[in-house]
């Protein structure tokens, strides 16, 4: 696909160079390109300017996506354009977020460039390119965002390899998450209502514990609805 994109632009150069003489042949000398450069790209060329994604765990038991192993639709912000309508699938494994390409009877899946996706959303839920955690590079799944508070979770799946007579076959874990806090720029890990609520100021500790034990809050198994609740609570605690 680069390849391809890379010579209809040196062709366009070219007779951009020699066409001077000719405006009008010029001028349709560069619909032409146009035409067909959308005919072998499409309308969203820089979706497709990525690297073809093949599935490597065809035998596996479990599989390395977010959610379950299909498509959803959704949208992807990439080189600060965002496109909607798109079909993602997001490998937390090796946090990879996969395109898909519906063209005419050709179906095409691309991984797109990690360092060109700001953002985007699938089955509902907003992903974030964020470097918050060093050891943790990846997106990050905003649950909630409030003035001087945001709440992220990092999914991922652990591999392990089994044997079944001569062949080794891969095994994923079920859907894992580390929890972070993002209060004024500093970060903090939670796995319980315990540090939940050492992350935060000491005077504001006993009452954001007050609320947890008064609406039966355990933060380790909370939906994101009781999250975003929770953050709304403790935001103007901080100051």
């Amino acid at each position: 696909m680069r390849i391809e994109i890379s010579l209809i632009l040196c062709l366009f150069v070219f007779l951009s160079g020699h066409g001077q003489a000719s405006p009008e042949v010029n001028e349709e000398s560069f619909f032409k390109i146009y035409e067909l450069a959308r005919e072998r790209t499409g309308d969203n060329p820089l979706l497709k300017n990525g690297i073809y994604y093949e599935n490597l765990y065809l035998n596996a038991k479990g599989n390395p996506f977010f959610v379950a192993d299909k498509f959803f639709q959704g949208s992807v912000t990439y080189r600060n354009t965002l496109y909607e309508d798109v079909m993602l699938k997001y490998d937390i494994f090796n946090q990879d977020l996969i395109i898909r390409h519906d063209e005419e009877n050709v179906v095409t899946q691309s991984i797109l460039s990690h360092e060109f996706v700001s953002e985007f959303t699938i089955n509902g839920l907003i992903f974030k390119n964020l470097s918050m955690d060093p050891s943790e590079k990846g997106y990050y799944q905003l649950v909630a965002d409030d003035s001087h508070l945001s709440c992220f979770y990092f999914w991922y799946k652990s591999r392990n390899e089994s044997h079944e007579g001569k062949y080794k076959i891969y095994v994923f874990s079920d859907n894992q998450k580390r929890k972070y806090l993002q209060i004024e720029n500093q970060l903090f890990i939670y796995r319980n209502n315990r540090n939940f609520v050492r992350s935060f100021p000491e005077a504001s500790r006993s009452r954001i514990k007050n609320y947890l034990k008064n609406n039966r809050i355990n933060v380790r198994k909370a939906d994101d609805s009781q999250m975003q609740e929770l953050i709304g609570f403790c935001d103007p605690l901080i100051h």
